[in-house]
């Protein structure tokens, strides 16, 4: 009806006022003059401000015309014709008969375009009546806005300023949840195109020749606020060795670390790495995890080839552990547990930072694992010797096995392992 399309018309041009003024007094809209420009003093200091050129706004009226044109509340009418720029001065002033904008703009605020076509209704009581409208800003946002439309003297106005919400995808709206986590990791395995990122640099890693995949979730096998774990059925054919050939099962594990979920496992079923929660405890495993977490993933051909400081604080991380209540511990201690792991009875202490030479002991310093996302295998065990294999991987998943070594070590009498040394798999060749 032509009531109908009044509204609609004076309503796209409230919407479309309110955008003037925002573009006017949030984004630096106005065209200026930098070759006429006048000082202000204040007690704060003296302001430039520039003449401004726009054409329609010669003057402080003509933006108030604009605002009363469109803003049904006198205060709010006040607020915007007195914002302020970054030196907390007036945006606008006038000159005599000109009008002047301060050269200190605030920070720009992003700015969304309507699309007049999804205009609709939401409510009405009275002359008060609500609208929305969708919106989508330059980087591509789309909110949907919703304005207070009141009619008083025969015409309307807008109540306010809009309020607004952003428009979500279903992805975007779906809560993200372990499973959701796990579910979206396989739909990226099923499509051949997987999600992961490499474990250093946090990089995007192309995995686009994984083959034919066929993987969905048999069973949960455990599951908590902050881990879950799955047992996923796997039908691999063609593409590189990503993934074990055929029929297998792999386990799935995401977790849930400082409000961050993501997938920290997906590993061939058969595969056992060793964890320090396992029983029985295994002090040759345990050991080798404690040497990966302080020393790293790396190679070496006899242990005297072991950084010093490297091997001190080993020794004095396993000798804490097996004695939390002690804070240090003298060179006899420390020779021992040297000899016990690497073979080497009188360590160079006094040259790391772990020596104390008031007390003349060593004390070790907290800090962070070197690598705490290696993995550890049993590889065998004969005689007094036993190897063990410790993978690395280049992605936070640990799908692609980066790097593969293969440690040595001998027993000891009282149930510790010395390490002999660490060699490069042939899996790396």
């Amino acid at each position: 009806s032509d009531s109908t399309e009044h509204f609609e018309s004076d309503v796209i041009t409230l919407i479309s006022n309110h955008n003037e003024i925002d573009y006017l007094f949030n984004q630096g809209g106005m065209v200026i003059d930098t070759g006429e420009n006048i000082s202000v003093v204040t007690e704060t200091g003296t302001f430039p401000y520039f003449l401004v050129t726009s054409e329609g706004y010669s003057n402080i009226k003509d933006l108030e015309k604009l605002l009363k044109s469109t803003y049904a509340n006198d205060d709010l009418v006040t607020n915007i014709l007195n914002t302020k720029d970054r030196n907390l001065q007036n945006l606008f002033i006038q000159n005599e008969k000109s009008l002047y904008m301060s050269g200190a703009l605030n920070p720009p605020i992003e700015m969304f375009t309507p699309d007049f076509e999804t205009l609709d209704v939401v409510s009405q009581d009275g002359n008060n009546i609500v609208i929305s409208v969708l919106s989508e800003s330059l980087s591509g946002e789309i909110s949907t806005f919703k304005y207070d439309i009141v009619r008083t003297k025969g015409k309307y106005l807008l109540g306010g300023l809009p309020t607004y919400q952003a428009v979500l995808t279903e992805e975007e709206s779906t809560p993200v949840t372990l499973t959701h986590v796990a579910n979206k990791f396989l739909a990226s395995v099923n499509s051949g195109n997987l999600e992961l990122t490499n474990m250093v640099t946090g990089a995007e890693i192309d995995t686009t020749n994984v083959g034919t995949i066929t993987a969905e979730i048999k069973e949960t096998i455990s599951t908590d606020e902050n881990m879950a774990e799955y047992l996923v059925s796997m039908n691999v054919s063609g593409g590189d060795d990503t993934f074990l050939e055929g029929e297998s099962t792999y386990i799935l594990r995401v977790e849930n670390s400082y409000d961050t979920i993501q997938v920290t496992y997906f590993r061939p079923d058969g595969e056992t790495p060793y964890s320090e929660n396992q029983t029985p405890l295994d002090k040759g495993l345990q050991q080798m995890l404690h040497f990966v977490h302080l020393v790293g993933n790396t190679t070496f051909g006899t242990s005297s080839a072991i950084d010093n400081a490297a091997r001190v604080e080993y020794c004095l991380y396993e000798m804490t552990q097996a004695n939390p209540e002690k804070q240090s511990f003298t060179y006899e201690e420390l020779s021992k547990a040297s000899q016990d792991y690497f073979g080497i009875a009188e360590p160079n202490g006094k040259d790391t930072n772990f020596y104390n030479p008031t007390d003349k002991n060593y004390i070790l310093h907290g800090r962070g694992f070197t690598d705490s996302t290696s993995l550890v295998y049993d590889s065998g065990i004969w005689a007094d010797h036993r190897t063990i294999t410790v993978k690395s991987f280049a992605d936070t998943a640990r799908i692609i096995v980066d790097k593969e070594i293969v440690y040595s070590l001998k027993s000891n009498t009282n149930g510790s392992y010395a390490f002999i040394s660490g060699i490069t798999s042939s899996v790396n060749d």
